[in-house]
């Protein structure tokens, strides 16, 4: 699952996995946005808490559940406390 993802609005995705740990980096297309998750997977379902970093104008944090549908599709099902722009990664490399 490590490597570079990209989301269905065009975001890059840093992903990196350690045992049942995930952690990723992410930035938006344009420089508008920049967010860092960590979180843990099992089977294939992937529960992350994040927080916005200084690049942009919000300073947002929540959790989300994806579900890892194959080894290069990851769909975002569910945000905790409000709403995800990105909705499906695709492995790039």
């Amino acid at each position: 699952m490590s490597g570079c993802w990209e989301g269905d609005d065009g975001s890059c995705y840093m992903i990196g996995t350690c045992q049942t740990q995930i952690y990723w980096l992410a930035i938006d297309k344009n420089n508008r946005w920049a967010h860092v998750r960590v979180g843990t997977y099992n089977n294939n379902i992937i529960s992350m808490n994040w927080d916005d970093l200084i690049i942009g104008q919000n300073r947002i944090h929540d959790a989300i559940e994806c579900r890892i549908i194959s080894s290069n599709k990851i769909l975002i099902v569910k945000c905790i406390h409000g709403q995800f722009l990105t909705k499906e990664l695709t492995k790039k490399s």
